[in-house]
């Protein structure tokens, strides 16, 4: 039985850009949004599952209600980490060839897209102006997890990690955001689009 791994945020998110999607192994996530909403619904559904009660943390992230939903800077500082430590590529892409204005009105794609580069840009994120980016596993990452964790995490784990992904990928980024308001609401006290949002459908 493999011997679970004392988790620490770094190593997450590593896992969540490593796992497959539905398009191939290693898929990246496209879009702050999407990357951020990844790590709050691992940090939701699957961390309590995961975690050490002795060693690791109650909360990995710790997230907050923000204008677009749960936000934690620390994502972004361990992201900017991982990519100095060249575990991670993050590279820069137009909104417009990113899913911000997927299933999204066309005026609150607009502004969801523009509002999020600048609020994100003043947090100090990597890539700031009116552009987004593309979070990718590198070699180098894939080599790390592969002698370091990968054989520590049990079958169980894998799959849920897996499946979790593919969900995020396949969803639509307004599906998406409408399942993290709809099942924790505590999350989207604050979201400026929460009444465009939500609605009928789910995850």
């Amino acid at each position: 039985m493999a011997t679970r791994p004392s988790l620490d945020p770094k190593t997450v998110l590593l896992l969540l850009l490593h796992a497959p999607g539905p398009n191939g192994p290693h898929e990246p996530i496209r879009g702050k949004t999407r990357m951020m909403k990844f790590a709050f619904l691992f940090e939701k559904e699957l961390y309590e599952s995961w975690r050490h009660p002795d060693s690791d943390p109650l909360t990995l992230f710790d997230f907050e209600a923000y204008d677009y939903g749960p936000f934690s800077e620390h994502v972004y500082g361990h992201l900017t980490a991982l990519q100095a430590w060249r575990l991670i590529s993050i590279e820069a892409a137009p909104v417009g060839a990113l899913d911000v204005e997927e299933d999204i009105p066309g005026d609150l794609s607009t502004e969801l897209g523009l509002q999020l580069s600048e609020d994100l840009s003043s947090q100090g994120n990597v890539v700031g102006d009116i552009s987004d980016v593309v979070y990718r596993i590198t070699d180098l990452g894939i080599a790390y997890l592969r002698e370091r964790i990968l054989p520590k995490l049990s079958a169980v784990q894998t799959l849920s990690i897996d499946a979790l992904k593919a969900r995020v990928l396949q969803a639509s980024l307004r599906s998406l955001l409408r399942y993290v308001y709809t099942k924790y609401p505590q999350s989207a006290t604050n979201s400026r689009i929460q009444g465009d949002i939500l609605g009928s459908g789910r995850l």
